[in-house]
């Protein structure tokens, strides 16, 4: 009986796909930044400083306004096979407001990603189950940071943000499901434990500093971990119909009885500390660097835990849990990024900019050899172009400056083979893929 509780609560949170990526931590943010591999930690030139480093918002001299149209597409595959994968579309913006108190300026501002597809989705498979776990976070959700900065000396600016994810609340059911003539009435209330990422972030100018240093920018970012765990009271009541065949009387009986709270970690990002660099070469080339340490070796295992107060045909009782907990056993990580940027036009009224960057992030996940844990990940080199449009003195009716930024971005997954113990269920494999980005974007100010 108790494995038949296991089928019901695994078949409840089975989803058809693999569900979207987690934007902010996977493609980037931002049309300019994600171009530049997101190098961008000591570059606060558009509002995406918001959040790879809200100290650079205080560079702004104008209220700053940017929106922006991303588009992602996934061809992975496993064991030669195309895996099921979804889409991401959605819709990046931030606003920044610079302002001057107590003698000191300050920068306050939000950002936000918004998916068109769901604002708030959450989906669970069986950690058994081979999947991309990295991209497939689970949750599909309303991303928001507010963010505020302030000049701490003229060569020192510090800035704090807060990642802020949307909540999940309601009621979700799962009725006549037939297990062998058996019928099942599971009822759940959906409650989702939010938590925020706060993160602090410094830009030192050393020509601010003294005159006689070189021009260089140097950022630095601190962000918490975010983790977000699914809760599901509720209670599971399975009964069993007979009919006599002479009178044709039904007599049902109640033979599995829980009294339930399962929970499971549906989304986690690792807390991680990033250093950057910026070095205009020239008047028309600007160079950037940077280095993210990530501490995956945190990352939980995403298993449904816990069914409790069993009762079976009434009488007896006891404790379940499913399925037993592994430690995924992932490892930190230093994720290198570099970034160019070249000014082709530098005109009175017209700028364009050229951008491209590369980035390598080295997979956090070991071998899947057991049977209990089938995490997929490999390793991600990621390609990024980009070019910008900025026009001045455009109008009579636009004054300030306005921004036009194209991006695209590609992702190579390099195969990886797991080979597995004896008798496991799933045998040897191997998965690879590769996944393509694209948007538009715009920036004004006021």
């Amino acid at each position: 009986m108790k494995k038949l509780a296991q089928i019901l609560l695994i078949l409840f949170f089975m989803p058809t796909g693999v569900s979207a990526f987690q934007t902010l931590y996977t493609v980037g943010f931002g049309p300019r930044s994600t171009a530049l591999a997101g190098a961008v930690e000591a570059s606060p030139e558009d509002a995406s400083t918001l959040w790879y480093n809200p100290a650079g918002a205080n560079h702004f001299s104008e209220v700053t306004l940017s929106a922006s149209y991303l588009y992602l597409t996934a061809d992975l595959e496993f064991n030669g096979a195309s895996v099921d994968t979804e889409n991401l579309r959605g819709i990046q913006g931030a606003l920044a407001f610079p302002f001057h108190f107590l003698g000191r300026k300050w920068t306050v501002g939000v950002g936000a990603f918004i998916p068109d597809q769901t604002l708030s989705r959450v989906r669970i498979l069986p950690v058994t189950e081979p999947r991309f776990v990295i991209y497939h976070t689970d949750f599909h959700q309303v991303s928001v940071f507010p963010a505020f900065s302030v000049d701490v000396t003229r060569y020192l600016a510090l800035g704090i943000t807060v990642g802020l994810l949307a909540t999940n609340e309601g009621e979700g059911q799962f009725i006549e499901a037939d297990i062998e003539e058996q019928r099942a009435d599971v009822a759940f209330d959906l409650e989702s434990q939010n938590q925020a990422a706060p993160a602090l972030g410094l830009l030192f100018e050393m020509a601010k500093l003294d005159d006689s240093l070189p021009d260089v920018r140097i950022g630095f970012l601190y962000r918490e971990s975010l983790s977000v765990t699914f809760a599901v009271p509720g209670d599971i009541n399975i009964q069993s119909t007979t009919t006599d065949p002479d009178t044709g009387e039904q007599t049902t009986q109640s033979f599995f009885n829980a009294d339930s709270l399962t929970e499971a970690s549906i989304f986690w990002v690792p807390r991680e500390v990033a250093l950057g660099a910026a070095y205009p070469w020239s008047d028309r080339w600007l160079l950037l660097g940077g280095l993210v340490w990530r501490q995956w070796s945190e990352f939980p295992n995403q298993a449904l835990q816990g069914v409790d107060n069993v009762s079976l045909f009434g009488g007896t009782s006891g404790e379940t849990n499913l399925p037993p907990f592994v430690d995924p056993n992932f490892s930190d990580t230093l994720n290198p990024k570099l970034g160019v940027e070249y000014i082709g036009v530098d005109g009175p009224k017209a700028k364009i900019a050229l951008r491209g960057g590369y980035a390598f992030h080295p997979s956090p996940a070991p071998d899947p050899t057991s049977a209990e844990l089938n995490y997929l990940d490999n390793d991600k080199h990621i390609f990024s172009l980009g070019a910008g449009f900025t026009f001045e003195n455009f109008s009579q009716t636009i004054l300030h400056p306005l921004s036009f930024d194209l991006f695209a971005q590609y992702v190579y997954l390099p195969s990886r083979v797991a080979l597995k113990e004896e008798n496991d269920p799933i045998g040897d494999y191997d998965y690879d893929g590769q996944t393509f980005a694209g948007g538009a974007g715009l920036t004004m100010q006021f």
